[in-house]
């Protein structure tokens, strides 16, 4: 994955493999249909075909315990994009430059790559992602560009299909009881109260200011969730945005955070995953169209010393 230069291997090549390894080393043949059927009455079942065991069984658990280490130990090239999933699931992370033609390698175009399979307990879905990337891109790692994709994909097929179909196996996960035990978003209102309605979640109003654009729906580890408006001048929200004052953009997310910005007139800077945990421009201050503004998401940035 990393270092494949002289290789040509297909994105179905590489999810066999992974798929092998997931599977105890039994490598399947693939398919596209599982079965035909004619009026609701199947006709012909596609039975599953054994190809081969790629490795015995002391090699497999190696490759499986290196894949789990790639997205779950804390010095793995996926462990900072993958670390607050509720759920663990097992890839590896590959960067690889790609030729232009007469210019050789000197265009520096990177094909950025994440391979993997999901749950890590329990494996039901393997995932290949692979982006070519512009000449002299700015971001090109595969954790960096093909890891976002990746880790939307597996959550959405995670929610959808693996906690559906066994709700009882997966119900008592500890990272799922942490991840719901205490949480604070900023957003739009409307947003909050759409996803709250449709889930059923119960929730009060911290202020009596409830027709704030914007809020924060948090519950600081309490039974009942809070919907807090976002309106004083120190943050920068008051019936709206202040035209000149940077607002407080922490806990928002990335697509929230550039909608404001870029209604402001400025230009924006984005470092890191996740949600803003600290911007160049401190809320309050003045700010002129035109300006550039850091938004670092996830972790803050470490101080130099």
């Amino acid at each position: 994955m990393a270092f494949g230069y002289n290789t040509l291997i297909s994105p179905l090549a590489i999810a066999m493999l992974y798929n092998a390894v997931a599977n105890d080393g039994v490598m399947m043949k693939p398919y596209l249909v599982s079965a035909f059927a004619k009026e609701g009455q199947i006709i012909k079942q596609i039975e599953p075909t054994k190809l081969r065991t790629i490795a015995d069984s002391t090699v497999i658990k190696k490759l499986q315990s290196l894949v789990y280490g790639v997205c779950n130990d804390k010095h793995g090239t996926g462990y900072t994009l993958l670390k607050d999933l509720p759920f663990k699931l097992c890839g590896k992370t590959g960067t690889a430059l790609v030729a232009d033609g007469k210019n050789g390698y000197s265009s520096k175009i990177y094909q950025s790559a994440f391979a993997g399979y999901f749950p890590a307990d329990d494996p039901q879905y393997t995932c290949v992602v692979e982006i070519v990337n512009k000449p002299h891109a700015a971001h090109y790692y595969g954790a960096a560009v093909a890891g976002p994709v990746f880790k939307e994909i597996a959550e959405r097929l995670y929610t959808l299909y693996v906690r559906r179909n066994n709700p009882n196996h997966y119900a008592g996960l500890d990272s799922l009881k942490k991840v719901a035990s205490d949480y604070s978003f900023v957003g739009k209102t409307s947003s909050f109260k759409t996803v709250a309605n449709t889930l059923g979640w119960k929730y009060q109003y911290a202020t009596k200011d409830e027709d704030a654009i914007w809020s924060r729906f948090y519950n600081n580890n309490q039974p009942e969730s809070y919907l807090a408006p976002l309106g004083s001048v120190q943050t920068g929200f008051k019936k709206g945005l202040n035209g000149n004052k940077m607002p407080d953009l922490s806990g928002m997310g990335l697509k929230d955070a550039l909608y404001i910005c870029e209604g402001l007139g400025l230009k924006v800077d984005v470092k890191g995953f996740g949600r803003v945990s600290k911007q160049s421009l401190d809320a309050g201050a003045p700010v002129e169209k035109g300006q550039v503004v850091q938004l670092y998401l996830g972790d803050p940035p470490k101080q130099s010393t």
